[in-house]
């Protein structure tokens, strides 16, 4: 898709039902035309809107104007100048052409100024969509409106692949901070089963000189029940790593490397423990079993931070807008969030905060991929018959 594809064309057509205007206004459009084709926009839309003002039903300086405006980077008087056009009673041919550069602007806006909400940017495409479409309707041969509107399906499709894929990839990396914190306190829980065995057995011990065959076996079970918890981490290991690899691809994941490393210290932990409670080591088993629910926590937390590792400018920002609020003298309640931030204590955002943000960034890497590709596009057609030339007709 071309830039500047808007067109201002160059051969005149017949438009039925315009009724025949004065000498005057079609002199300006011809003289328009010439300053347009010298790169001399500015001044050859001076002259279309002078036609314009002496016929206000030229269609022609009308379309022309829009043209020009379009050039110069004015989009909204572009599109207002256009619909104008679109709506016009025997618009003729004109009426796809304006359709098509509606598409056009449509796609331009978007890029130019990507929203903050995906759900927007999608609805800007089904617009740039239908208007090619509609430009297509008018005219069968657009190739340009065909080329863009297989263009804007594809832009959409791939946001809305992208946008699902990473929601999906957040669900299970909450899903997978939720297990990791599970497996955390049902190893803690385990470590506080195994300080009951070793105070048994320690009692036993120093009461008899050996431990009794029910403690033997409470052991024993102790020593499987890690096991158990050690293959359930394994597993939630693996699920880590899986989801690692598909960010690294995305160029993300940096925290999950982390997390792995937790999750590989923790395991270590388990074997330890496992190791220790077979040979009646209960005191270090127990002391592994804590260190490596301590160790699920970090790595069940290195994921949460995963989560919003796109959001870490936003408290910081807080903080310092809080800061100058205390310089200019406001009020005590204003300077309150300023010294919890300077205390350290400055407020996460929530889950759908880091979401929006996370897909308001996604966005912003597509819509900038799209436009890169446009612009290797553009050069590649560059020498081409292009679509922006002046509307001339010999009256």
């Amino acid at each position: 898709m071309r830039r500047h594809s808007l067109i201002i064309c160059g051969v005149c057509v017949s438009l039925a039902g315009v009724a025949e205007a004065s000498e005057s206004w079609r002199s300006l459009v011809r003289q328009g035309n010439e300053l347009f084709r010298q790169g001399e926009t500015a001044e050859a839309a001076e002259f279309y809107e002078r036609a314009i003002e002496a016929d206000p039903d030229a269609l022609e300086a009308v379309y022309n104007s829009a043209i020009t405006a379009y050039e110069i980077g004015a989009l909204d008087d572009a599109e207002s100048l256009l619909r104008r056009v679109d709506s016009a009673r025997g618009a003729g041919d004109l009426a796809s052409k304006a359709r098509y550069n509606l598409g056009r602007i449509a796609i331009d806006k978007l890029m130019s100024a990507p929203p903050e909400d995906p759900s927007q940017a999608i609805d800007s495409l089904k617009n740039a969509e239908n208007l090619f479409r509609s430009a297509l309707d008018l005219d069968p041969a657009d190739i340009e409106a065909a080329r863009n509107l297989e263009m804007s399906r594809m832009m959409r499709s791939n946001l809305e692949q992208q946008l699902e894929q990473m929601r999906q990839q957040q669900e299970q990396l909450k899903q997978l901070a939720e297990d990791l914190e599970e497996a955390a306190e049902e190893q803690e829980r385990e470590a506080g089963e195994s300080a009951e065995v070793r105070d048994r057995q320690e009692q036993e011990q120093r009461d008899q000189g050996a431990e009794s065959e029910q403690t033997q076996e409470q052991r024993q079970q102790q020593a499987q029940d890690q096991q158990n918890i050690s293959e359930q981490t394994q597993q939630l290991s693996e699920r880590m790593e899986e989801m690692r690899e598909q960010m690294q691809q995305q160029g993300a994941g940096e925290q999950l490397e982390q997390a792995q490393e937790a999750l590989d210290r923790a395991q270590e932990s388990q074997q330890n423990a496992e190791d220790q409670l077979q040979q009646g080591e209960a005191r270090q088993g127990q002391s592994s079993q804590e260190q490596a629910a301590e160790e699920l926590r970090q790595a069940a937390q290195q994921v949460r931070e995963q989560l919003g590792e796109q959001n870490e400018g936003e408290g910081e920002g807080q903080e310092q807008q809080e800061q100058e609020q205390g310089e200019d003298g406001e009020s005590q309640e204003q300077n309150q969030p300023e010294q919890q931030a300077q205390a350290g204590e400055s407020p996460e955002p929530s889950e759908e905060e880091l979401e929006a943000q996370q897909i308001e960034e996604l966005v912003e890497q597509l819509l900038e991929k799209e436009r890169l590709e446009k612009e290797r596009l553009e050069e590649f057609r560059r020498q081409s018959e292009t679509r922006s030339r002046p509307v001339d007709k010999d009256w």
